[in-house]
Parts: C-alpha cells; sequence; structure tokens
C-alpha cells in the first residue's frame, strides 16, 4: 500500500453538542468534557481530521507538499485532570501537549517524543518551544538563530532571544 504523508491522531474530550449553535461553533473543545454524549468530541475531532487529511491529500495530488510545511498546534496543553471550577474542563498545561506536522520533509506517520502515563510531563525526547520552532524554520530553510525583523521592525530570532537557543528536531525529516 502507498504511504500517506501525514496523519492525524486526535484523543477526543470536548463539547456536549455535536451540532453547536452558530455562537457556540468557536467554543474550545476543552468545555463540557462530562458530556451527556460521550461521542461528542469524537466528531468534533472527526471533523479536524477529514480536514486535515484532504489538506494534505491536495497538497500531495498537486505536487505541493514537499515544499510546503503544515502544522497544527496550540498555545498550551491541557491538564490530564478535570477542573470543575473551569466548566468540568481542563486548565492551561504547557508543560506537556501535541502538535502535527506535516509536508516539508517531514517523516509521514511516524511520532516523536511521549509523554509520561498521565500526561503531565514529557517521557522521552522532550521539544521545547524554541526547539519547535528551530524545527520548523529548518524545514522553511530559515536560519532560526538570524535576527529578523517583524513588520513593525521589531528584531526577534526565531527559536527564541538568546542566541543559541532552539535545536531542529532533523530527525523527524526524511
Amino acid at each position: 500500500p502507498k504511504k500517506r504523508p501525514g496523519g492525524l491522531c486526535a484523543a477526543a474530550t470536548s463539547p456536549a453538542n455535536d451540532n453547536p449553535s452558530p455562537g457556540a461553533r468557536n467554543r474550545p473543545l476543552r468545555r463540557s468534557i462530562r458530556s451527556p454524549r460521550p461521542r461528542a468530541g469524537a466528531a468534533r475531532a472527526a471533523v479536524l481530521d477529514k480536514g486535515f487529511s484532504t489538506l494534505i491529500a491536495d497538497l500531495e495530488d498537486k505536487g505541493l507538499l514537499e515544499t510546503t510545511l503544515v502544522v497544527i498546534g496550540t498555545e498550551f496543553g491541557r491538564t490530564p485532570h478535570i477542573v470543575t471550577e473551569h466548566n468540568n474542563g481542563r486548565d492551561h498545561h504547557p508543560a506537556c501537549f501535541s502538535a502535527v506536522m506535516a509536508g516539508a520533509g517531514v517523516n509521514g506517520g511516524t511520532t516523536y517524543g511521549k509523554s509520561d502515563k498521565e500526561a503531565r510531563r514529557p517521557d522521552s525526547e522532550p521539544v521545547t518551544v524554541q526547539d519547535f520552532n528551530a524545527t520548523i524554520g529548518y524545514a522553511l530553510g530559515i536560519d532560526s538563530h538570524k535576527i529578523l525583523h517583524s513588520p513593525s521592525g521589531r528584531p526577534f530570532r526565531m527559536a527564541g532571544a538568546e542566541k543559541g537557543l532552539g535545536t531542529p528536531v532533523k530527525s523527524i525529516f526524511a
């Protein structure tokens, strides 16, 4: 069988409503985890999975996947425990979270790193935010330690303020 260039693995914990009202559509998936309809989260994850896999297939069919990097990430992970003070959701958790990368030479269907049993901390192959940004820079051919300038002229380094921060995770590339 033909190896697909990307894939998405999602654990669904989310809203109580598969078919939210227009105002509720953009609600974070962390709300109402203790849903009376437990498969509602799976339905939301399926929407993302279908959109992501269609994008990857379209890029591949058009011959653009090797020159396009697709990244799905979040600003924070979520705590592994439910917090009743947060609408029975989970709080921000910067210590451990997932991201997905595809295209631009990323080996499809692979996993890098692993969390501990409770998803509290990385268990193997931890990647810092600076490493993640350096990996994106590496995929795009950008020196992540070079000083760049924002549209307003503010200088910054892609992998962090201090020179030397961030090491690309090169082993995820073909």
